[in-house]
């Protein structure tokens, strides 16, 4: 099995409400982007986009077997405000998946890593720039006094299995049809 490590987005836009600083998703450095929402019973969206999964970090022809979502984060307040911080991936061929939310109301940053393999049949080309977004969609319940939603970064990591390689396909591409020396060399005098 093949892993990706932890990749961020590289571009990001406001789908809704107010958000600063959304460059901030983009390491996990200490620095946070941060939503406020001020009314009762809202959530704002904030779309992370370019993740960089080419083919060349996962084959086409792999098999997903694991996917991670981390996300750093933190509200300012834990003052019984229903304050929740979410997260959900979207891919264009599939639609939104499920919300995976921290309802702690946690203060200090916080990782939390959620498993979202079963959240679709995954393949290689759902990860593509293009197809795959991350939305961050905090929550705010039964409080209007704007409690700040802070967000240090969201990465996604990736386990696969590259496809089998063919038997003999790789020593074809390194040796001629006559097969290779005990030494790596080619048989007989075809290096000399």
């Amino acid at each position: 099995m093949a892993e990706t490590g932890y990749r961020f987005a590289t571009s990001s836009l406001v789908s809704s409400g107010s958000w600063t600083n959304l460059g901030n998703f983009f390491a996990t450095d200490g620095s946070e982007a941060a939503c406020s929402i001020a009314a009762k019973n809202t959530s704002s969206v904030a779309t992370l986009q370019k993740f960089g999964f080419t083919t060349s970090v996962i084959p086409a022809d792999a098999t997903i077997d694991q996917v991670l979502l981390r996300c750093v984060w933190r509200v300012t307040t834990a003052a019984s405000v229903i304050a929740n911080l979410n997260a959900r991936v979207y891919v264009t061929s599939v639609g939104l998946l499920a919300a995976h939310v921290n309802t702690a109301e946690i203060t200090t940053l916080t990782t939390d890593i959620f498993d979202i393999t079963g959240d679709t049949a995954w393949a290689p080309a759902h990860f593509l720039d293009g197809t795959l977004e991350v939305r961050a969609t905090p929550y705010n319940g039964n409080d209007a006094s704007d409690p700040f939603y802070r967000y240090d970064s969201i990465s996604l990591d990736v386990f696969y299995t590259p496809a089998p390689v063919v038997a003999g396909q790789t020593i074809m591409a390194i040796c001629n049809l006559d097969g290779c020396g005990s030494d790596g060399r080619l048989p007989g005098n075809a290096l000399e």
